[in-house]
């Protein structure tokens, strides 16, 4: 009997045991609540405190949290469990925000019923939409400021102004987008000003991570604690100035002022980083490797006075200079940090949409006021599934490019660009040195070798070019008298200058049909003189050029073409290929179609009784400085304009006499007389006609139905 009491106390402990162990089980079961986070690649996906999702009725948030399209994310518990989306794999976004809010929902996924006109049906149980800001104005007195809600600061939402003018004395109060007042601080509802001056105001509303609140402290930083009271940062303005030493420099500016006699523009509070600093407004840089050279000055409102700022932090120098690898856009941005000047210069983005090799032989792609001149010589081609250079796997452009041996003798510099990212040899440039044509395969996708996303190799020239060298006189009238002899001599030649030509007491010099390659390899003729009292077609060097002809890379000097009763007058009557590189000065005088070149045109083939255009004449860089006269279809550069004029420039004065009424003086243009085809970036620099002589008078062309692209 008592053994039998003794194991019912015994079963009586144990089973008092288990329940209270139970008890305390389900205790700390519920103690464990979960929680989610919202991770991200870009943070190896690891649970950060400030990524914690709020439960909020049935669904948890995250909200105003900064996410680019590039950035996957997915939502994890503290326990380990994973959500991705419906294919299981992780999120991104898709818009043009920079701030998101996340949704999450165990108990259903975000479909058709569950979806909203701002929250994306994703068919997960995760899903986002656009961070939609609330508005905040500053009122001063009477006046009210709205606040501009600062995109960039992913920390914390922030609304300021920049420069405004306060006086003693002066109430800053807060109001939201009802009108409603929001405090200063938690001690104060309003901020009163001591003293005049221009002022920086920044706001922030009270941010709440996990029943923390984070705000501003007095001097402005954003964090938690009992020092974080404020909800409004006001501090005077620092007014910074940038004095460049260069002349005429080509920028974004519109205002500027005098320091000590120099030009000054204006630096701006930098709002689009964490580390903040002074910006430009955007500055052109023409050449590559070129020196930035410039002082910064610091306005002292008390005194009113300009200090100047030792920014490279060498008490040595009064000018700092900073060098910019690449030709192109920049910001300069002044900063302080850690007791410490810092300058650096930026490259801006300018898209292009389009992939162009940018070279030290077409200026980096600019002209020289900083906008882009686009030429389809450089244009990067996709390749097509049709071509035996396609890849299925990754998207590759092509792009040929014909290197001369002037250029190859002093190295081609480029890199590839769309504007937005430029692709080079690593830090450096690709280089060609050598002569010949070029296939360059490029694919923003695709790594070919060496970090590379371009390859090249030099295409094998199966009806190479004979060289013809000419270095004398009697060379080139040799030349002159070979073309004449057999309209088939020049094909497949490339005649090569190797030095300066004087053709003085040799007149009437002409080469009736040009089919090769001219290239003057930056060498001049001189003394050209060419004739005629008939009224007859083509007085010209070249009367015509063949589509696959080129001529570059020259100069004229006074040059004396004289045919006042002639048609197609000029140093090439008519051009159906190429001329590049070419300068002229002296005078040109004929009837109609005159010009340094009379007539360019487009060449067609006929197909079924139609005809259609297949290519067209091309004038780039041309430089004319002659005087040039005639009656008709009188320009700078062209007569009559059928083709593309390219990067020209007219500094000849162009019919500066008066023609009787009865002459009928009409289509007279700086850079074509009359002009159906394109000019692309071409200028006019002197003046065109007399008075009032003549019909049709214009500074780039007297009369066109064509194109202009500047």
């Amino acid at each position: 009997m008592k053994n039998k009491k003794l194991f019912l106390i015994f079963i009586s402990i144990c089973a008092f045991v288990l329940c209270t162990f139970g008890i305390n089980r389900n205790i700390k079961v519920k103690a464990q609540e979960e929680t989610y986070y919202v991770t991200f690649s870009i943070d190896n996906y690891s649970k950060k405190s400030k990524n914690i999702m709020e439960l909020v009725e049935d669904h948890y948030i995250l909200e105003n949290i900064g996410i680019e399209e590039s950035t996957k994310f997915r939502v994890e518990s503290n326990s380990g469990a994973i959500y991705y989306d419906k294919s299981g794999k992780e999120m991104t976004v898709s818009g043009k925000s920079s701030k998101y809010n996340v949704y999450f929902a165990l108990g259903y996924v975000y479909d058709e019923v569950h979806a909203t006109e701002t929250i994306k049906k994703t068919d997960s149980h995760i899903s986002y939409e656009s961070y939609s800001k609330p508005s905040y104005i500053l009122k001063v007195g009477e006046n009210e400021y709205e606040l501009k809600y600062n995109q960039f600061n992913t920390l914390y939402d922030e609304y300021y102004i920049d420069e405004v003018s306060l006086n003693a004395n002066d109430v800053l109060t807060f109001l939201d987008n009802e009108e409603n007042n929001v405090s200063y601080s938690d001690n104060e509802e309003t901020k009163t000003i001591t003293s005049q001056a221009l002022y920086n105001v920044v706001y922030t509303p009270t941010k709440v991570i996990s029943e923390k609140e984070y705000r501003f402290n007095v001097e402005g930083k954003f964090g938690t604690g009992e020092d974080y009271i404020y909800n409004a940062y006001v501090t005077e303005s620092d007014l910074y100035y940038l004095v460049p030493s260069a002349e005429n420099l080509v920028t974004k500016y519109t205002e500027s002022i005098k320091i000590n006699d120099e030009t000054a523009y204006k630096l701006f509070k930098d709002r689009e980083t964490l580390i903040g600093g002074f910006n430009s407004l955007d500055i052109f840089i023409s050449n590559q490797d070129e020196n930035f050279e410039y002082k910064i000055y610091k306005k002292d409102q008390v005194v009113d006075a300009y200090i100047l700022i030792d920014d490279d932090n060498n008490e040595e120098t009064l000018v700092s200079s900073i060098k910019c690898v690449d030709a192109g856009w920049y910001k300069l941005n002044f900063n302080y940090v850690e007791e410490k000047f810092i300058t650096t210069m930026k490259k801006i983005d300018k898209p292009i949409n389009d992939y162009y090799l940018s070279a030290n032989i077409n200026n980096y792609l600019y002209n020289e006021k900083g906008e882009y001149n686009l030429d389809e010589l450089y244009k990067f081609n996709k390749i097509e599934s049709s071509s035996d250079l396609y890849k299925e796997d990754y998207e590759q452009y092509v792009l040929y490019l014909e290197i001369d041996s002037y250029n190859a003798k002093n190295k081609v510099e480029s890199f590839i660009t769309n504007g937005e990212k430029d692709y080079k040899d690593d830090k450096d440039y690709i280089t060609f040195d050598k002569k010949g044509k070029y296939e360059i395969i490029f694919s923003p996708d695709h790594i070919y070798s060496r970090g590379r996303n371009f390859k090249y190799s030099l295409v094998k020239d199966e009806n190479k070019y004979e060289e013809v060298k000419i270095s004398t006189r009697e060379e080139f009238l040799t030349f002159v008298f070979n073309c004449n002899n057999d309209s088939q001599y020049s094909i497949n030649k490339v005649f090569n200058l190797t030095s300066d030509i004087d053709l003085k007491g040799y007149d009437n010099v002409t080469i009736n049909n040009f089919n090769g390659i001219f290239n003057g390899n930056y060498h001049s003729i001189n003394n050209l003189k060419i004739s005629s009292e008939e009224n007859k077609e083509y007085v010209s060097l070249f009367n015509v050029v063949s589509k696959d002809a080129i001529i570059k890379n020259v100069t004229f000097n006074n040059v004396e073409i004289s045919a006042k009763d002639a048609k197609y007058v000029g140093l090439v009557s008519k051009l159906f290929g190429t001329l590049e590189n070419v300068t002229v000065d002296g005078t040109i005088e004929g009837n109609s179609y005159v010009g340094i070149i009379g007539y360019m045109g487009n060449y067609k083939v006929s197909t079924g009784g139609s005809s259609t255009d297949i290519g067209f004449s091309y004038a780039k860089n041309i430089v004319n400085n002659a005087t040039i006269k005639g009656k008709s279809y009188v320009g700078g550069i062209v007569g009559f304009n059928g083709g593309k004029v390219v990067s020209s420039i007219n500094n000849g004065l162009i019919n500066n006499i008066l023609y009787p009424t009865n002459e009928n003086v009409r289509c007279v243009g700086g850079i074509s007389g009359y002009s159906i085809g394109e000019i692309i970036s071409s200028i006019n620099a002197n003046t065109v006609g007399y008075l009032s002589s003549g019909v049709f008078v214009g500074g780039i062309a007297g009369l066109s139905n064509g194109a202009f692209y500047f």
